[in-house]
């Protein structure tokens, strides 16, 4: 069970790494706009991370719990309304990662197309002023 948890917790973190170089390999990034794509994406990272932190939380628990007797159930209260959030915030998560890393893959994304600098920065200038 610990292995199966472990090899759980090492794909969501690959596949937050993936989103991440995808948002490395695209010309807004390299151009420098890099708020662009954190205004873009934002909520998509704190979903993931959030689910992330949610389903290492059920399982550190669950596994503490199981140690001590492994043939035994007794799952608290805390433990179950941990564990039906995690599961109900799991599709919120696969929702957001699968739209995001479709979004990416906008050619708009990786091509000189509507992302001048120069109207970016009149832009955040006109937000400061």
């Amino acid at each position: 069970m610990l292995i199966l948890f472990i090899l759980q917790d090492v794909c969501i973190v690959l596949a937050l790494a993936a989103l991440l170089l995808t948002f490395f390999s695209t010309y807004v990034f390299q151009a420098g706009l890099v708020e662009l794509l954190y205004d873009k994406f934002r909520f998509t990272i704190m979903v993931c991370v959030i689910y992330f932190v949610l389903t290492t939380g059920v399982y550190i628990w669950t596994l503490s719990v199981r140690w001590k007797e492994p043939l035994k159930h007794n799952w608290s209260v805390g433990l179950y309304i941990m564990y039906i959030i995690q599961r109900f915030m799991a599709p919120v998560y696969y929702y957001f990662y699968k739209r995001a890393m479709l979004r990416i893959s906008d050619p708009r994304f990786f091509e000189d197309f509507e992302w001048n600098p120069s109207s970016q920065i009149s832009h955040i200038n006109g937000m400061v002023k």
